[in-house]
Order: structure tokens, then C-alpha cells, then sequence
């Protein structure tokens, strides 16, 4: 008889280094967003979008004859910086309207 024991902490830490790595590697791949991307991405709507931060200057964007492209790293970046400040803004509207 063959007896099998699982340290189930290690094999769960083993779990989810591979799901990391294979995460990493997906956003290796994608390099550019196009629009359908971003509005997937950010869960908004193209209108949305461009009344918040689309024509920020500091919004990573790049045109290709009609079509939008933005970088995924760089767009990544700039919007968890972007929800940061409007996190902070909000804090800040809601401190004074007490």
C-alpha cells in the first residue's frame, strides 16, 4: 500500500506562484490597448472616459491613422494613479460637506 501526504500550505503556495507567473506572462503579451480594450479594461464608457481623463495630457495615447492606441503598462499605471487622486478628491468633497 502507497500512502501520499500533501503539505497543503506548500502546495497552495506552489498553486499560486504558477498562477502569478502565468499572469505575468498575459500581460507581457498585450502591448497596446485599442478603444474596445480601454472601455473593457476601465468598465466605462468611451464618453466617460473622455470627460475624465482621455485628453489629460499626461494619458498615454499614440494614434495610428483613424484608430486609438494606448500602451497597457504605461495606461495601467497612469490609471491606478488617476482613481488614486479621485479617491482622494472624493475623500476630500465629503470631509467638507459634513
Amino acid at each position: 500500500m502507497i500512502k501520499i501526504q500533501l503539505d497543503e500550505q506548500q502546495l497552495k503556495e506552489i498553486y499560486l506562484d504558477e498562477i502569478n507567473k502565468r499572469l505575468k506572462e498575459i500581460d507581457k503579451e498585450i502591448s497596446f490597448w485599442d478603444t474596445k480594450e480601454l472601455k473593457r479594461q476601465t468598465n466605462m464608457s468611451w464618453n466617460t472616459i473622455q470627460d475624465n481623463f482621455f485628453h489629460d495630457p499626461d494619458f498615454p495615447k499614440f494614434k495610428s491613422g483613424q484608430k486609438w492606441y494606448f500602451p497597457a503598462y504605461e495606461c495601467k499605471v497612469f490609471l491606478r494613479n488617476w482613481a488614486l487622486k479621485q479617491q482622494k478628491k472624493y475623500k476630500f468633497f465629503n470631509k467638507e460637506a459634513m
